[in-house]
């Protein structure tokens, strides 16, 4: 069985980066380094793994065109499993060899993506996922094996046979959203997502949290906050994958974030400027003037 790593890069804060390839260098066969035309390239070369290679892009195509890229070379050289990462993203010591236990143990041909229990630095606790609940994306914690409709894409051990089948990320998603939509994608064609609280990935999600009226929130940039609020829109009036009431919810999610991001926002245009341009189906990375 060879399984391999793919890690997408932008910009690495090089302590993080190097505690995650400390964290995979021994459990992988290769570790594939995408790069979105970071700033600090001449300094990932030099901290790549021995069992690496880096594919520099030269510029920032987002998330889903990267991954794409770096799929497509880890298929054309061998690969049974690929583990998709972050660039923040630590694995226990024993990912692979329990991940291996947990694909015998289940001798499921129609599980497509083995995923982790996700850890998060900021909040302290575990990431919730997405069950599917009368057309509804539910959001749990998880606390035992399950299988769910969404999950993020760091961790997420993907089985390289099905993977033509099911096919790639969707390259006009730039950033946020990409790898739910995936996930969406996966059990539309008929396929299985399996979370293993055998696997533990630890994860930085956000920069930072507070809490609004008894409610945990995630900060991140306003740049983030576009994407999120934009492509949730995109998604609610142009993906095949969920049904009209599932993407009527979507939209319907779309607007809370934005209500929500506009209290927190230093760019309030910019909020309104993402639900416009999601409206619009305008795609890729944003151009400020």
């Amino acid at each position: 069985m060879i399984i391999n790593a793919l890690i997408v890069t932008y910009n690495p804060e090089t302590e993080c980066l190097i505690r995650t390839f400390d964290s995979l260098k021994k459990q992988v066969s290769e570790i594939v380094i995408v790069d979105n035309g970071s700033k600090n390239l001449t300094e990932i070369e030099k901290l790549k793994p021995e069992n690496s290679v880096l594919i520099p892009l030269n510029d920032n195509f987002g998330n889903s065109y990267a991954s794409n890229r770096g799929f497509e070379y880890l298929q054309k050289n061998g690969s049974d499993f690929v583990i998709l990462s972050d660039q923040d993203t630590i694995y226990s010591d024993n990912y692979v060899e329990k991940f291996k236990e947990v694909f015998f143990q289940r001798n499921d041909a129609k599980i497509a993506v083995y995923a982790p229990f996700a850890f998060d630095d900021i909040s302290k606790e575990f990431l919730p996922v997405g069950i599917l609940v009368n057309n509804r994306i539910k959001e749990i914690v998880p606390q035992e094996d399950c299988f769910v409709f969404r999950t993020i894409a760091s961790g997420m051990i993907i089985n390289c046979k099905l993977f033509p089948e099911i096919g790639g990320w969707n390259e006009l998603v730039f950033v946020d959203v990409f790898d739910y939509e995936w996930c969406w994608k996966v059990n539309y064609k008929g396929y299985k997502i399996f979370v293993s609280s055998d696997l533990k990935i630890s994860h930085k999600f956000g920069d930072k949290i507070t809490y609004l009226l008894g409610k945990r929130i995630i900060l991140r940039s306003d740049i983030r906050y576009y994407y999120i609020i934009k492509n949730h829109i995109y998604l609610s009036l142009t993906t095949k994958y969920l049904s009209r009431k599932g993407r009527f919810f979507i939209f319907i999610f779309a607007m809370k974030c934005f209500a929500g991001f506009l209290f927190f926002a230093k760019n309030k245009a910019l909020m309104f400027r993402a639900v416009i341009d999601g409206l619009r189906l305008k795609t890729g990375k944003l151009v400020l003037n």
